[in-house]
């Protein structure tokens, strides 16, 4: 459903997927990996990189639907997923009140852009607190986000960040779309 600068698609993964898909990056992540957080801006959570070629077998579907809603929603000249392209696994934790605070994701390639960001409700136990926030002419509550396999894709220059989680541990996985420079 096309709610002003997102898309939201509920009930994408079933419980199982989700395990799957925890599962995927638990087994494939690079420990040397790290995460380059916004600058400036509070973010704690634990952070797991994997590749593309890692987990597109599961997220095949979810890129055609991507594909064919930027087609018809939104009209980005968009790259696919390429095997080397990472993919963020997101704890965030009661136990560390896991947050990340208002920032907007971009690139500082001369080359290309992050057009959307897309993030699944990954989480496979309840948890408190971690709501999902898009600052659309004022903070705005994205509960769209809020069930376990929901997926919800957005423009990417759009402020947003995740709220502390209080309880249990909030799981999601991001995915950036890039394509040419915005002119």
């Amino acid at each position: 459903m096309n709610k002003f600068d997102f898309y939201y698609w509920p009930n994408i993964f079933s419980h199982n997927e989700l395990i799957e898909l925890h599962d995927v990056f638990n087994n494939t992540y690079d420990k040397n990996e790290a995460d380059s957080p916004a600058e400036g801006i509070s973010k704690t959570s634990i952070i797991k990189i994997s590749k593309w070629h890692n987990v597109k077998n599961k997220l095949d579907k979810l890129e055609q639907l991507i594909f064919a809603t930027n087609q018809l929603q939104f009209g980005y000249s968009l790259w696919p997923q390429y095997d080397i392209d990472n993919l963020y696994f997101n704890e965030y934790s009661g136990e560390l009140k896991g947050e990340y605070g208002w920032h907007y994701d971009g690139s500082t390639n001369d080359n290309h852009d992050i057009k959307f960001t897309t993030l699944i409700n990954a989480s496979i136990e309840n948890y408190e607190g971690g709501e999902f926030n898009l600052f659309l002419n004022g903070p705005r509550h994205i509960a769209e986000l809020d069930n376990p396999g929901n997926v919800i894709m957005f423009k990417s220059h759009i402020y947003h960040k995740v709220n502390p989680v209080i309880a249990g541990k909030r799981h999601s996985i991001t995915i950036f779309h890039k394509g040419p420079r915005f002119i």
